[in-house]
Parts: structure tokens; C-alpha cells; sequence
């Protein structure tokens, strides 16, 4: 190969990682942001509470999560929102604080693991928390507010009209 082939075939393998650079930077431009929204949360109809949450859509913002927080400031807690109803797992891998996790399926809640630890790697593998089943959505709370409001398996969350 001539020394003008190798550099013509250079220049264009650059141009063409430049441009998958560029689209991959744009493409993930709106991804991992969180908004801020309000939900309720209710029983027999009875709204129970009012929380200020942070809703994570996309797959870059549900798998940051919370993590690296010290604390949550001038919100209640996360709102996972989901394509697809699954059986979802999640870790508490870089978390700094222990949270109440709520799993929900069609705005009911029908699961709530209290307390979950943060991950300490002196502990081995971090342990995974498995919802009960099939959900669309996952609150994470800050460690006792579930219990402190008083949620229950039926409750609705659903988002503030």
C-alpha cells in the first residue's frame, strides 16, 4: 500500500469515527436528565400524600439512579417509569444512603422492601432486590418514609393533575 493510500484511508477512518462521535454524542444529548414532577399517593380513593419526585425515563437516568448522592435535596424520592412491565432488579452499588424501594405495576403498589443498605464492597457482592413481580415503576424513597406514611400494598401512585 502507497504512503498516500494509507493516509487518504487515515483521514477518512477519522472522519467516520468524528461522525459516529457526533451522532452518538447527540443521540445521548437528552438522555440521562431527570425532570421534576409531583405524584400522589392515595388510598380508597383518599389522597394520602403529595411527593415531590424526580422521574427517570431514559436508560441512562435509571441507571444512575440516585447513586453518588449524599443526600436528596428539595425532593422526595425517584420515579422509575418503565416501557415494559418485567420483573425488574435493582443494586444499591454507589449509593450513599439506605432507601425504601416501592414497586408498582399499573399505579398500584404491590410490593415495598424496606431499609435498603447501601453497597459496601467489604461485603462481598452487592445484593439484589427482585420485585415481586411484573412492574412498570419503582419509588425509591428515602429509608423510612414508606413506613412513616404509611403505604401499603394497593395504595395508587399516580402523577398529580
Amino acid at each position: 500500500m502507497s504512503p498516500i493510500t494509507k493516509m487518504i484511508t487515515l483521514l477518512v477512518l477519522i472522519v467516520v469515527l468524528i461522525f459516529f462521535w457526533m451522532a452518538f454524542y447527540y443521540f445521548l444529548q437528552d438522555m440521562g436528565n431527570v425532570q421534576k414532577t409531583e405524584i400522589v399517593v392515595s388510598r380508597a380513593g383518599t389522597t394520602k400524600r403529595t411527593l415531590k419526585v424526580e422521574t427517570a425515563i431514559d436508560p441512562i437516568s435509571q441507571a444512575r439512579g440516585l447513586s453518588g448522592r449524599r443526600r436528596l435535596s428539595g425532593i422526595d424520592g425517584m420515579l422509575f417509569v418503565f416501557d415494559a412491565s418485567k420483573v425488574r432488579r435493582f443494586w444499591m452499588m454507589a449509593m450513599r444512603f439506605p432507601l425504601d424501594i416501592v414497586w408498582i405495576k399499573d399505579g398500584a403498589v404491590i410490593g415495598i422492601e424496606y431499609d435498603a443498605l447501601p453497597y459496601k464492597p467489604s461485603a462481598g457482592a452487592p445484593k439484589i432486590y427482585e420485585s415481586p413481580g411484573a412492574i412498570d415503576e419503582v419509588l425509591e424513597l428515602p429509608a423510612g418514609a414508606a413506613a412513616e406514611m404509611d403505604l401499603q400494598i394497593g395504595d395508587k401512585i399516580t402523577p398529580k393533575p
